[in-house]
């Protein structure tokens, strides 16, 4: 008979030395301490504690104009340079025209055929990573699982606000590293491609999965991932061209550029793009980002140092790069997130016993979890 306590993975924390373990334990409490501070100081940003725009539109309402007139018969690049300039947005920069791979599936599907499409794929997301934490941490890590990622997916099943290709990049990141996690990996990298058509920002993904692919000397798919990004950069050319056809000479660029180095109060504002804490003050989202962070460092395994390597990389992109106004990148974050904090229940059970030299002491009474 097996143990069940015994069978499931243990945290990179269980093999910590007991001073070790309290170092750490007080690391985290004076990081969790710090995001607090900052999320309370002038430093704060973000703009869910915030008035709500008054009467300016917001991106929801660009997405849902620019799918209107699509089904009206006007083809992305128009509607976009229609509704663009009209709702206050600059026009400049490439970067400020979504790839229309998004607007194209609502507006080619009947409604509510693109809603059903990016609830499915959410769906199929809540079910894969809790089912994957179940079998590595237990059952309670599941269901914990299942619950904060659904509170990181929720704005794919409301209607309007489902059509944020960054909601559709996030989702289908979640599902590579889920595919990653059960050694599909050519499906892996088709979804992973597939965030990236949805949105820019899943370059950074596909290039930290690439580099695993390096790292692991696997060399059929770094091939599938090196087509993917030259079939890409077509795709973001053909996009550029018809932008710059598209584009008037009265096209303006947003105030100063996008290295804003907003550090840790930029990311707990990401943090808080989550249904749970955008309904909380913000110091709720910083406690969030430390539990993250915290499960982010327990992984062992490598599909669970992927997900952490990931995050990890996204935490530093986003601490340089991004406006207060770029709050909604979160979303793409909060998957990953919503994981990190799953983890973290055992990572401090697990921190806790080895502070105490309780960890030790069990694997020496039981040198067998057979019997």
């Amino acid at each position: 008979m097996i143990d069940r306590e015994n069978s499931l993975a243990s945290t990179a924390f269980a093999r910590f030395s007991p001073p070790v373990a309290r170092a750490v334990l007080q690391l985290f409490f004076l990081i969790a301490a710090v995001f607090v501070a900052i999320s309370l100081s002038p430093q704060g940003m973000g703009f869910a504690d915030g008035p709500r725009f008054a009467d300016a539109p917001t991106d929801i309402d660009l997405y849902n104009a620019e799918i209107k007139l699509m089904r009206k018969g006007a083809g992305y690049y128009q509607a976009a340079a229609s509704e663009l300039p009209s709702k206050g947005y600059p026009t400049a920069s490439v970067f400020n025209w979504r790839t229309p791979l998004p607007m194209w599936i609502f507006a080619a599907l009947p409604e509510p055929g693109g809603r059903a499409v990016i609830c499915f794929a959410a769906f199929l997301l809540i079910v894969c990573a809790s089912g994957w934490i179940a079998r590595r941490n237990g059952v309670f890590a599941g269901m914990l699982t299942a619950a904060l990622v659904f509170t990181a997916v929720m704005p794919c099943f409301l209607r309007g606000v489902c059509v944020m290709p960054v909601l559709w990049a996030a989702v289908f990141i979640g599902l590579s590293l889920c595919a990653y996690a059960a050694n599909w990996r050519t499906a892996a990298v088709l979804l992973g491609l597939t965030a990236l058509a949805m949105r820019d920002l899943a370059a950074l993904y596909c290039w930290v999965a690439a580099a695993m692919a390096i790292r692991d000397k696997n060399w059929r798919e770094l091939a599938l991932w090196c087509v993917g990004f030259a079939t890409y950069a077509v795709f973001f050319w053909l996009h550029a061209h018809q932008v710059a056809l598209h584009r008037t000479a009265e096209a303006v660029s947003h105030d100063g550029g996008w290295l804003q180095l907003g550090g840790a109060a930029f990311v707990i504002s990401l943090a808080q793009v989550n249904s749970l804490l955008l309904a909380l003050p913000q110091p709720f989202a910083a406690i969030y980002l430390a539990l993250a962070l915290l499960g982010w460092a327990s992984v062992r395994e490598t599909a669970l140092a992927r997900v952490a390597i990931t995050a990890s990389a996204y935490v530093i992109l986003f601490a340089v790069i991004g406006h207060p106004f770029n709050q909604y990148w979160g979303a793409l974050l909060a998957p990953l997130a919503a994981i990190g904090v799953a983890l973290s229940p055992k990572a401090i059970i697990e921190l806790w016993q080895a502070a105490r030299g309780e960890t030790n002491t069990r694997k020496a009474l039981l040198p067998n979890a057979v019997s």
